[in-house]
């Protein structure tokens, strides 16, 4: 293992993303050519960052010919971000699901066909299902067909990759917040009526939580680029769990609310709650990698930006 600072021609899709914008630009700070794959149609396009090292393509994931005619240079790395319905309406949705694993494997049938060394794809804790003590050995038991499907892409991109000598890293996400996030999004919905002073509907919030800044998460993602390590699952959380309405009182505080918090008047999925405990002491070993922002300090971040009309 050895940290490599040599600039890379990157590819990545899902740009446009939460965590795509914000690795993008991290990418072209550090002088890396960035070859983003984004729909025909996208109306986030513009959102790209207007850089002469930022280069758009137009075409649909599975549009091998068009994208590799687009690229002029030898790709050194890829970042498959794009997955549709990560939101909780559309995680049963076979349908969809089942067209994000078709796409998984047509980016890296792509990375084949471009000879790529290294394939970083992004996977889920719902991977996990419901496992309080999770680490990378953890069995596996998804509930959801997201989970599931993302469980399926991960085995079979795995399989292929190794037959094709490609370094293969599926990094497990957690929770992320900050700066971009959807506004349905737990925090930012909480911050929304916090603001009001407006009653904030609950479940009973006592599932242990853990909780990353986007930013962390980038650095972690940018960490693949420059070590060499292993091949298989990282996770990435920020590695300390607390209840979950720790967290929502924290941002009351914040904001110096008065609104009441309705515990327990949304009632939980039918697999009860969810705890989360993650263990990252190998993401931190291997990728050199320490989260740095504590959720105060995050939260503390987003109330600025918020009052300043920056989201």
């Amino acid at each position: 293992m050895g940290k490599l600072m040599v600039k890379k021609n990157i590819l990545i899709t899902g740009s446009t993303g939460f965590i795509g914008l914000k690795l993008v630009n991290r990418l072209l700070n550090e002088g890396n050519q960035v070859y983003c794959i984004v729909r025909p149609d996208s109306k986030n396009s513009d959102k790209l960052p207007h850089h002469p090292h930022c280069i758009v393509i137009r075409a649909k994931l599975s549009d091998i010919e068009m994208i590799t005619q687009s690229i002029d240079q030898q790709i050194d790395m890829i970042y498959h971000l794009a997955w549709d319905g990560i939101r909780s309406f559309d995680r049963e949705n076979e349908s969809l699901q089942n067209q994000n694993y078709k796409n998984a494997l047509a980016i890296m049938d792509l990375a084949i066909v471009l000879k790529v060394k290294k394939f970083i794809g992004i996977g889920s804790q719902a991977e996990y299902g419901i496992k309080e003590n999770i680490d990378e050995t953890t069995h596996e038991d998804p509930l959801s067909a997201y989970g599931i499907t993302k469980q399926r892409t991960h085995h079979e991109l795995e399989e292929i990759a190794s037959k094709n000598n490609i370094l293969f890293y599926w990094a497990r996400i957690f929770s992320v917040y900050g700066p971009g996030d959807d506004e349905h999004s737990l925090i930012n919905q909480c911050i929304k009526l916090m603001f009001k002073n407006e009653d904030v509907p609950l479940t009973q919030a006592i599932q242990s939580w853990d909780y990353l800044h986007i930013d962390d998460c980038v650095e972690s993602l940018m960490s693949f680029a420059y070590y060499e390590c292993g091949s298989g699952v990282y996770n990435i959380a920020y590695g300390e769990s607390r209840p979950l309405s720790e967290y929502i009182e924290l941002i009351k505080d914040l904001t110096h609310s008065t609104s009441p918090l309705l515990y327990g008047i949304i009632p939980y999925s039918s697999h009860g709650p969810v705890n989360l405990k993650v263990d990252t002491s190998k993401t931190r070993e291997l990728l050199q990698w320490n989260p740095k922002i504590s959720f105060e300090q995050g939260i503390k971040d987003l109330i600025i930006d918020i009052k300043k009309g920056k989201i």
